[in-house]
């Protein structure tokens, strides 16, 4: 089996609809990462990710969660959510801190990822609800990833 992910790259492996994938990061010509995503079952790479993202010190140590037919990948500042069927980028979000790491409140559905992440579906659409470590929870368009509102702590 050929190696896909860069050993400089953290993996991570996610349940989704198409079943339990492993997700990591490739390094592109240009120096940045773009994340992919593995069956292990096979070993084959399913997709690689449009997106790139800057690496600090060259390892791309980003954190991962799947949410629906979403995967979502938290590096350096960045949001980013792709789609998990074909890894095509649909939204990027800068956030103004870090994001906090999950916790048994966050965890659904047996996740074990690390971000705090859900997605809301309500009749007016579906947002991507995000706690960073400022403890403010922030709203993104999950169409869009345009920011709908957000809540300092303590507001």
């Amino acid at each position: 089996m050929a190696r896909v992910f860069d050993e400089q790259s953290s993996i991570a492996p996610l349940i989704t609809p198409q079943g339990l994938r492993v997700v990591g990061g490739l390094r592109t010509p240009n120096g940045l990462w773009q994340p992919a995503m593995v069956d292990p079952s096979t070993g084959d790479c399913v997709w690689k990710g449009a997106g790139e993202f800057r690496a600090a010190y060259g390892v791309w140590t980003p954190r991962f969660a799947a949410r629906g037919n979403a995967i979502f990948v938290f590096n350096e500042g960045w949001l980013g959510c792709f789609d998990a069927g074909n890894g095509v980028e649909r939204w990027r979000a800068q956030l103004g801190a870090d994001l906090a790491r999950s916790t048994r409140r966050w965890k659904q559905d047996g996740a074990a990822d690390e971000i705090a992440i859900d997605v809301l579906t309500t009749n007016e659409g579906s947002a991507a609800l995000v706690r960073n470590d400022d403890d403010q929870l922030l709203a993104f368009d999950m169409g869009t990833g345009a920011l709908l509102w957000s809540v300092a702590p303590y507001s």
